[in-house]
């Protein structure tokens, strides 16, 4: 006994794995414990025999071995015997599971029971090995998910690499070094996967890379690398999908469904993912993802579901067969060696207009989750398609399984809450072959559950075992009965995800259904109240009006130069434009949380409004387009056509297209409208600073998400904003900037091609979608990358070269490389408009760097280097050819490389597609493929750009860009109006001839009108008798002679340029050019002709009111009176006279011209100038058309026209603001005033000496006015003046001072014309008494004849000369007129004299007096040059003079007067009677005897004697007389010209930059112009900061482009933009010399003339800085080299000016 309990101790210690002693033993024993029982206690049971497993024990593994056999022995468990063999050889219960019956046997179990014991273990083993995979799964699938986690995504942020790119694929190399560092492998690899999705190619290139690693051979025995390779092998496409949405920036994720939609890619709603900080995978539903995508849509939608018993089944490989679009790459691959995932997927290919959502559910409906998604989509969807499997249903009775049920009850359940039935489209996995029965139970058995619903059986599709043939078939006969089955369905519309999403949330708080009612959002209710506020007939008239802002702009450019434009500008400041629709967008802008979303709905909205009269339109719109093709073919090939049919369509077509552009609402029309409102509030001083900053921040933030800037837009196409210039400003973080534009034909996919190779999101749709250009940005290692996604040429809708010719020059001008994207071959066009571009960049502007264009031809097939043949260097040969007569070569202005070149193919292809069993079109694999390639290659060409040409910011960016718009749209037409360069060759060529023509007959043409002139002069001379008509018959002579002649020129032209390559417009153009030249010519002549007609009438005048007394005086004196004495005669000469007298100031009275009519005429003659000057210059936008002068005048006609009251507070923009910004500024209103009021009366002093105060008499005309505007404006806009220096307000200003000046004009004119009556009046009392004294005398030497012949010699001697210093001053002028139009035919030609004898002779004091008055220096060196003409001209006639008179005087002393003699008249008429027997030229002489008083001559001898004494002393002193008149001529001659040289002069406008002279005609239209602009220095420019003066030429590349300019406040990035705002009508000139000198500063030329001017400063610097108060600055070498100390001027040196003149 006591071995027996020593066995059984050794047992019990063996199987517990405890110490037995005896208290324990003893305890056990009592109570009857044997193994089989011990085995059975559980350790609370053991505790109370002071028992404790140990933790080698065997009871755990024999008590599951014991469970075991109790099972198969029906409750019998182990004997002891058996337990006791089990414990002697310590079998474990996994060892017991192997054990086969022989073992079993040998353990002490029975035949029979080890047989039934060893099946049992077979099948717990079977079930343990499932279960041991399934951990496996389980875990392999935790550490995938686990590597592609995001441990570091940060939410509520934009994604940064949808604006990067890389420049490799993912490579073995790349993909092991991402896996041995110990960043983030989902980080790492978002970049390549971005990239993918971005080229528009799938993952499987990448899981290709992966599958490379995971399955290489290796001799490494690194678990973990094993582990790895093992994960790697089960990424499948969908992970790397979810891998990249846990990856990204949250705020892009509806950027990223758009983006893998496109891609065909299923868009994961449901799914598992990693989450770090619990270590665990969750379950995410992401709405997100569908944000952009779904936001609202019009599409119907559908769930695909399955039971559990279809689950990896292939049932998701079905849904490209139900719907249509589809292809197998839109669902996810069967997922292997993973365990089994709840998860839900969302098919859309949005490029189909007619097309379904798909929810895709895979898995088991089961879990919170799962359940409320599928509620919540199947409120919204139109058909439910239940994969089920034969087993699903009862075998006998057909009767559903309890997860078909689930689906018939929700369904059922729906109804109640649902106004609409979900069609339910049941597909049973089975063919019935061989149960029809069973088949028609399950239809009856579904169809009682639910009536709605439709059964089709499908049979494996998929099976490789069955012939080809037969699965076409079977897939023919399936898509057939199910697209029978959709048509039979009515539909719901599927509105939106934000649905699904309330649907979803408010099940999470409410279990129960709540109504699938569709919630509209709060933009589409505005928007359906806004724009269906007249249900769908919102009119064309309506839609226009929402864009007030864009059409007043619009009509501005149309009417710039037409009276309207004032009109339309002062609209500009009464209107209200932020209307309904405005502030509708910008409170979609203000919402903080949803604005992207929100700008999402309101797009599509846009979409949807007036889709169908769209989509009608522009079928309309290509049926006319291929129709008028069709003509213009017709009418190449020389085919008749008929011409009205032509224009008739053509004019349809654009009514169509204008009718589309106003119908087709998109999103960017709103934010066009919106800059410019912006803008508007800046422009009115209504600025809104807050609504600015959330208008930016918003911006910023769609930039960031890949939205992309309309740069260049508006109708006038226009870049400036700035708005869009602060935030360009704003997006410092790009830096390096590298432009690259493309240009190509209308819809030849441009934007596709920009978005595949950089990632943007430009707008892409069928027809012309991009208008104007577009700007995304992208960035690549350290460099930014700005592309210019530019609008389609040669479009019908623009169907003009001038269009684009100008779009692709913006690309040339702004980037550094240029991609020319074509279909096919090079065409012709886009070679003539490169060789435009070319000229153009030659002409309009330089930018340091050289633009290089790159061709890519689009849809290649044939791609070898065969195919290419040369292409690009034909191109070049052809355009280098045609353009020789271009001195600049084209290598030196654009790089066109013989290997710029890439052939693509077809972004897209159409396969057959074998599984689907019909063609489909889908993406080209090699497409992305070879953009990389074309991409790398870019960048590597931007690798080469020299640093310097690198553009640093996008500030800077922007002010190009603006810059090289404004020049292409406003100068250069008529280079971009060319075909070719061919065409611009004729030009040069046509212009030459029509420089030579007008030369050759404008000398002859001068000659006859000098003739006609002076033959009216000639015939007064001669008859002593001005004849009006005679005027009028001279002017109309020379009106005709000038129209002659331009016929004549006309006619040659035509001859000479009659070939069939000259253009018509061409040739319409330079002859208008002429017609201006004819013109000026016919003005300048017919200026003359009135002069002199002025002139001569008023003599003639006179010279009758003398001839009717003095012939009344003469009949007094008459013999046959007798008057008793002096006082009788003198009366009744005295009474004719006042009857005359009265007469004539009658006369002079009716010719005064009444105050308020010199005003009414000054005012006309202000407005139209003033319309005139705006159209020209904006900045005078603010000035007033109509002044008021008339009540202005009464109220401030005072002694001292200088003294006005002036309202300074007017003036300044904010008083406070200013006294704080501007040092020293006057505290108070008083010395404000005091001080602005002091400056205004010296303006209007130095005014008033310009203008009036010299002048005795002045025509006001158009010009005159323009004068005074151009010296106001030039006045205020100085970088001194009294504006920019305290910040006045322009327009007021302006206002002010132009009343006041106009006053003083008025003024001025009114004295002018009252002094000229009372000169008159005084001229006719003078000769009035004159003559009383005459007749006094006359009477008086009645009886004295010697001494009345005495009188009557001297009277008629003082007669003939002042009669001479009139009639030949006159001569005189005309001939000094005739000499300055010989020397100088036109304004320049004075100017280019004037800057000779200064700059080029290097006469230092002259040089002085140009810069300081250059007016007045051109008015005195045209005086002195026909000084020395004016004295040859008096001393020619002076001598001609004297011979005539000396033969006079001779005649008149040695005459024999034989016949008799009674009065004075009888005299001369026989004198002249004696002279024409002489002299002929002697009888003119005698054209004054009627205005001689004379009387009876009693003694014939003794009056002859008389007579002929006095004629002899007039003989001696004749050299005196000649002298008198000599002096008295040169006065009145100089005063005369003097006067017609301020016409002449021409412009008085002053360059702004460096003060040169405008060489254009007084009045005339278009800008001004100047051929020899100076330094600045000249013109008072400085540094702001240090005083220094500056030394630039205006346009000089760094003053032109570079140098910031300070005008008071206001801050201008340099010239351009100065000039553009300022003074535009100084732009183009300056642009044209910053072309012709700024690009090419070491041309010979050039530097001649740079040194000219250079010399000139450094010589006379000294008193200018003087003058001016500038400061020295430092000069290198060169420039001092050029001072010469013995011309140089002194400090104190003042302007000699030659007063004689």
């Amino acid at each position: 006994m006591e071995e027996f309990n020593h066995q059984l101790e050794e047992n019990f210690q063996k199987l517990l794995d405890f110490p037995m002693n005896d208290s324990i033993m003893k305890q056990l024993t009592e109570s009857e414990i044997d193994l089989l029982v011990l085995i059975d206690l559980d350790d609370y049971e053991l505790n109370e025999f002071g028992i404790s497993l140990g933790k080698n024990n065997l009871r755990n593994d024999l008590h599951e071995i014991n469970c075991i056999v109790k099972e198969v022995q029906n409750g019998t468990g182990l004997d002891n015997l058996v337990i006791e063999k089990l414990l002697e050889n310590n079998i474990r219960f996994d060892q017991f599971l192997k054990f086969d019956k022989n073992k079993l046997n040998d353990c002490g179990f029975k035949l029979g029971t080890s047989i039934k014991i060893a099946q049992k273990l077979k099948n717990i083993l079977s079930i343990r090995e499932e279960e041991n995979k399934k951990i496996e799964l389980e875990k392999n699938f935790f550490e995938l998910k686990k590597l592609l986690g995001s441990k570091s995504r940060e939410n509520d942020l934009f994604e940064e690499d949808f604006n990067r790119i890389i420049l490799e694929e993912l490579n073995q190399e790349c993909l092991k070094s991402l896996l041995s560092n110990k960043k983030s492998f989902s980080v790492q690899l978002k970049p390549f996967l971005m990239d993918n999705l971005k080229r528009i190619k799938r993952f499987n290139s990448i899981i290709s890379k992966i599958n490379e690693i995971a399955y290489e051979a290796t001799n490494n025995e690194d678990k973990d690398d094993e582990m790895t390779k093992k994960l790697l092998s089960l990424i499948t496409e969908k992970d790397l999908v979810i891998c990249l949405l846990e990856s990204i920036g949250s705020r892009s994720l509806g950027r990223l469904g758009y983006l893998l939609a496109k891609n065909d890619y299923p868009l994961p709603i449901f799914y598992q993912y990693y989450e770090n900080k619990n270590n665990c995978l969750e379950e995410k539903v992401n709405f997100e993802i569908l944000s952009d995508l779904l936001c609202l849509t019009n599409k119907f939608l559908a769930i695909v579901s399955g039971t559990s018993s279809t689950i990896r089944k292939r049932q998701s490989m079905l849904i490209p067969f139900m719907f249509s679009g589809l292809n197998m790459n839109s669902v996810y691959e069967i997922r292997a060696n993973t365990p089994l995932q709840n998860s839900v997927d969302i098919i859309c290919n949005d490029e189909l207009n007619e097309s379904w959502i798909i929810a895709n559910f895979s898995g088991s409906i089961n879990g919170k989750n799962m359940i409320d998604l599928f509620k919540s989509f199947s409120a919204f969807a139109s058909i439910h398609v239940l994969n089920v499997n034969i087993n699903d249903f009862d075998e006998q009775t057909g009767e559903p399984k309890y997860e078909i049920m689930d689906v018939l009850n929700s369904f059922n359940r729906f109804k109640s809450f649902f106004s609409y039935d979900l069609k339910l489209i049941v597909l049973i996995h089975d063919n019935f072959k061989n149960n029809l029965n069973s088949l028609k139970m399950i239809r009856e058995k579904i169809a009682n559950y639910y009536s709605h619903s439709s059964i089709l059986t499908v049979d494996n599709l998929f099976d490789s075992t069955v012939d080809t043939e037969i699965l076409k078939i079977k897939k023919n006969l399936f898509i057939k009965e199910f697209q029978k089955c959709l048509k039979d369905c009515k539909y719901q519309k599927f509105q939106s995800i934000i649905d699904v999403k309330l649907f979803f949330e408010n099940l999470k708080t409410d279990s129960q259904y709540c109504s699938n009612k569709r919630q509209e959002t709060w933009v589409e209710r505005e928007f359906r109240k806004l724009f269906c506020a007249k249900g769908d007939k919102t009119d064309s008239k309506l839609i226009s009006e929402m864009f007030e802002l864009s059409n007043i702009y619009k009509k501005i450019e149309i009417n710039e130069n037409s009276l309207n434009y004032s009109d339309l500008k002062q609209q500009l400041k009464v209107i209200k434009p932020k209307n309904k629709i405005l502030d509708f967008f910008i409170k979609i802008l203000e919402c903080d949380e949803n604005f992207l979303q929100d700008l999402s709905i309101f797009e599509k909205c846009l979409i949807n409004f007036k889709k169908d009269e769209l989509k009608n339109l522009r079928e309309e719109r290509n049926i006319t387009s291929d129709k008028i093709s069709i003509m213009e073919n017709k009418i190449k090939s020389k085919q008749q056509v008929n011409q009205e049919d032509y224009s008739n369509l053509k004019k349809f077509f654009f009514q169509i297209d204008e009718k589309i552009k106003i119908m087709d609402l998109t999103l960017d029309k709103f934010w066009d409208e919106l800059f410019l409102y912006v803008d508007w509030l800046d422009e009115t001083k209504n600025s809104n600073e807050t609504l600015k900053t959330k208008i930016i921040d918003r911006f910023l933030k769609l930039i960031r998400n890949g939205h992309s800037i309309h740069l260049l837009r508006g109708s006038p196409l226009s870049v400036k904003s700035n708005l869009l210039k602060d935030i360009m400003g704003r997006l410092d973080n790009y830096r390096n900037i590298h432009v690259l534009s493309v240009i190509g034909e209308q819809s030849s996919a441009k934007s596709s091609l920009l978005n595949s190779l950089f990632g943007c999101d430009f707008r892409t749709s069928a027809g012309r979608c991009t208008v104007g250009i577009y700007m995304n940005f992208v960035t690549c290692g350290d460099k930014t990358i700005v592309i210019l996604d530019t609008e389609g040429l040669a479009s019908i809708e623009s169907n003009n070269k001038l269009f684009d010719n100008q779009m692709a020059t913006m690309s040339v001008f702004s980037s550094h490389l240029i991609l020319i994207n074509h279909k096919g071959e090079i065409s012709s066009n886009l070679e003539n408009i490169l060789g435009i571009t070319y000229f153009a960049k030659i002409n309009l502007t330089n930018y340091s760097f050289k633009p290089s264009v790159f061709f890519v031809l689009r849809d290649q097939l044939d791609r070898s280097e065969s195919s290419i043949n040369n292409q690009v260097c034909k191109l070049k040969e052809r355009l280098k050819k045609q353009s020789e007569f271009i001195r600049t070569d084209l290598d030196n202005v654009i790089d066109i490389g013989s290997n710029h070149l890439t052939l693509l193919p077809s972004a897209f292809s159409e396969i057959v597609c074998p599984t689907l069993n019909n063609t489909i079109k889908c993406r080209n694999s090699l497409f992305p493929d070879q953009v990389l390639t074309l991409r790398k290659n870019l960048i590597n060409h931007m690798n080469s750009i020299d640093k310097a040409d690198v553009i640093e910011s996008l500030s800077v960016l922007y002010t190009r860009l603006n810059s090289n718009w404004y020049t292409i749209s406003k100068t250069g037409k008529n280079i971009f109006n060319c075909k070719d360069l061919e065409e611009l060759k004729i030009r040069d060529e046509i212009a030459a001839i029509s420089h030579d023509l007008f030369t050759k007959h404008r000398d002859s043409l001068v000659k006859q009108i000098d003739q006609k002139l002076t033959k009216i002069i000639e015939d007064f001379k001669n008859n002593q008798n001005f004849d009006i008509q005679a005027e009028n018959k001279c002017k109309e002579g020379v009106i005709k002679l000038i129209n002659e002649t331009k016929y004549i020129f006309n006619s040659k032209f035509d001859s000479q340029t009659n070939l069939p390559f000259y253009p018509i417009s061409i040739k319409e153009e330079c002859k208008n050019v002429i017609s201006y030249q004819f013109k000026w010519i016919e003005n300048i002549s017919v200026h003359r002709l009135n002069e002199n007609g002025i002139y001569l009438k008023n003599l003639d005048e006179f010279n009758n009111f003398n001839k009717n007394v003095v012939k009344q005086i003469n009949h007094l004196l008459n013999a046959n009176v007798q008057y008793q004495s002096e006082e009788a005669l003198l009366n009744d000469v005295k009474k004719r006279l006042d009857v005359k007298q009265s007469e004539n100031f009658n006369r002079l009275k009716s010719m005064v011209k009444p105050l308020e009519k010199i005003i009414q005429d000054i005012e006309a003659l202000f407005d139209n100038t003033i319309r005139l000057f705006k159209s020209k210059n904006p900045k005078l936008n603010g000035v007033e058309n109509c002044l008021h002068l008339n009540d202005y005048y009464t109220s401030n006609l005072s002694e001292n026209p200088i003294i006005i009251d002036i309202k300074v507070e007017n003036w300044l923009p904010n008083y406070k603001e200013i006294t704080q910004k501007i040092k020293n500024f006057p505290k108070n209103k008083a010395e404000i005033k005091k001080s602005l009021k002091f400056w205004c009366e010296k303006l209007i002093i130095r005014f008033d000496q310009t203008y009036l105060i010299d002048s005795n008499s002045f025509h006001v005309t158009q010009s005159f006015i323009g004068d005074i505007l151009n010296f106001l404006n030039d006045i205020l806009s100085d970088q001194y003046s009294i504006v920019n220096e305290y910040n006045l307000n322009f327009g007021r200003v302006f206002n002010s001072l132009i009343k006041h000046f106009l006053f003083l004009i008025v003024k001025k004119q009114d004295h002018i014309q009252n002094q000229n009556i009372k000169r008159e009046e005084d001229k006719y009392e003078k000769e009035k008494n004159e003559l009383i004294e005459k007749t006094k005398a006359t009477f008086r030497l009645k009886s004295n004849c010697k001494k009345l012949g005495s009188k009557i010699a001297n009277d008629f001697i003082d007669k003939l000369f002042d009669d001479l210093i009139q009639i030949e001053h006159l001569s005189i002028i005309n001939k000094c007129k005739e000499k300055i139009n010989e020397k100088f035919k036109t304004p320049n030609e004075l100017i280019e004299f004037a800057f000779k004898l200064s700059f080029e002779d290097c006469n230092y004091e002259r040089v002085f007096k140009y810069v300081i008055d250059v007016n007045r220096y051109c008015k005195e060196v045209c005086l002195e040059s026909i000084n020395n003409d004016l004295k040859i001209l008096v001393n020619r006639r002076q001598e001609c003079i004297k011979n005539l008179y000396t033969q006079f005087f001779l005649f008149l002393k040695n005459v024999n007067l034989d016949s008799e003699i009674l009065s004075c008249s009888q005299f001369f008429e026989n004198l002249k009677i004696e002279a024409e027997k002489v002299n002929e030229s002697l009888v003119s002489f005698f054209n004054l005897k009627d205005l001689i008083i004379g009387t009876e001559i009693k003694d014939k001898d003794l009056f002859v004697l008389g007579f002929k004494e006095s004629i002899g002393n007039f003989y001696e002193k004749i050299e005196q007389k000649i002298d008198r008149f000599n002096k008295d001529l040169d006065t009145k001659c100089k005063d005369e010209i003097k006067e017609y040289i301020d016409v002449y002069l021409g412009c008085c406008s002053r360059c702004p930059c460096c003060g040169s002279k405008c060489e254009n005609a007084k009045g005339h239209d278009g800008n001004h112009v100047s051929s020899f602009h100076i330094l600045d220095s000249f013109f008072k420019w400085g540094e702001k900061k240090t005083n220094n003066v500056t030394t630039f030429f205006c346009w000089e590349e760094k003053k032109f482009k570079k140098v910031q300019i300070y005008r008071g406040e206001k801050k201008f990035d340099n010239c351009t933009i100065f000039l553009q705002t300022e003074h535009p009508d100084w732009l183009n000139d300056i642009t044209e010399n910053y072309n012709k000198y700024g690009k090419n500063p070491l041309n010979l030329e050039n530097k001649k003339f740079s040194n000219q001017i250079i010399r000139a400063w450094m010589n006379t610097r000294k008193p200018l800085l003087k003058l001016y108060q500038r400061l020295e600055k430092e000069y290198d070498s060169e420039w001092m080299l050029m001072e010469d100390e013995n011309k140089m001027l002194k400090e104190d040196h003042i302007a000699e000016w030659n007063e004689h003149f």
